[in-house]
């Protein structure tokens, strides 16, 4: 009989048990406790990025020429962009507009109508989210140089020999012209003509170069001076000094 008693509170004891475990799984969280979230898999969208590398402080851009602005970017950032001069905090002419955002680069061809200055700066804006914008780093300069020719070499002092190749070379700024006239000048005597029309540069814009044979039949002298015009303009120069031909 005792066995049996026993066996009875032993049962009744486990039945208790189990629902007093289901009660406490199935109760609420109590407040001020959050219930673990399942994982999703969704991941948070990355910030836009846009940013103007070139020009950068310090640079300088030439009226008249082309000039680059370069950025960096990422997808966030939309697809094309609108690029603007600013002149201060004045926002200036709209150096081009809607251009794909993956060309990274765009060269422009800054007007006569834009002013000097040493306070200007380049701005890129997105077209699809114009809240998102980049301005160069800093000032840049833009300047008018005047335009002219200018010989490098030979610039006085010089000791060539005849029947020998020598280099004749300048320099230039702005755009004077396409080709050059090269003359050898001695006082007394009528100009010698080297070469004409000549490409005013061969591989890097505003220098150019060329090499002549000196003729044997050439009569030696101490006076001599190398002249270079630009065809079919007013812009010339003259060795600043006599060189001696031998």
């Amino acid at each position: 009989m005792f066995k049996t008693k026993h066996c009875a509170m032993t049962g009744l004891f486990v039945l208790l048990l189990f629902f007093l475990t289901l009660s406490v799984s199935a109760a609420p969280p109590k407040p001020g406790l959050s219930a673990a979230k399942p994982q999703t898999g969704v991941q948070p969208k990355p910030i836009a990025f846009l940013t103007v590398t070139l020009p950068k402080n310090g640079d300088y851009w030439q009226i008249g020429e082309y000039e680059g602005v370069y950025w960096n970017y990422n997808a966030s950032a939309g697809k094309n962009v609108n690029i603007w001069l600013y002149k201060g905090n004045v926002k200036g002419p709209q150096i081009v507009s809607k251009l794909d955002i993956e060309n990274t680069v765009h060269h422009w061809k800054v007007p006569e109508s834009v002013a000097p200055g040493n306070d200007y700066r380049v701005m890129i804006e997105s077209v699809e989210k114009p809240a998102i914008q980049a301005y160069s780093p800093g000032f840049f300069t833009i300047r008018k140089v005047p335009t002219g020719i200018t010989v490098m070499a030979p610039n006085g002092g010089q000791a060539w020999i005849r029947a020998t190749t020598q280099t004749i070379g300048w320099i230039y700024t702005g755009k004077p012209g396409t080709t050059v006239n090269i003359t050898l000048e001695s006082p007394g005597a009528p100009s010698f003509i080297i070469v004409v029309n000549h490409p005013i540069y061969q591989q890097l814009e505003h220098m150019g170069s060329y090499k002549w044979l000196i003729p044997g039949t050439l009569t030696p002298g101490s006076n001599y001076k190398i002249k270079i015009q630009v065809a079919n303009t007013q812009y010339a120069d003259t060795s600043d000094q006599s060189f001696i031909i031998k």
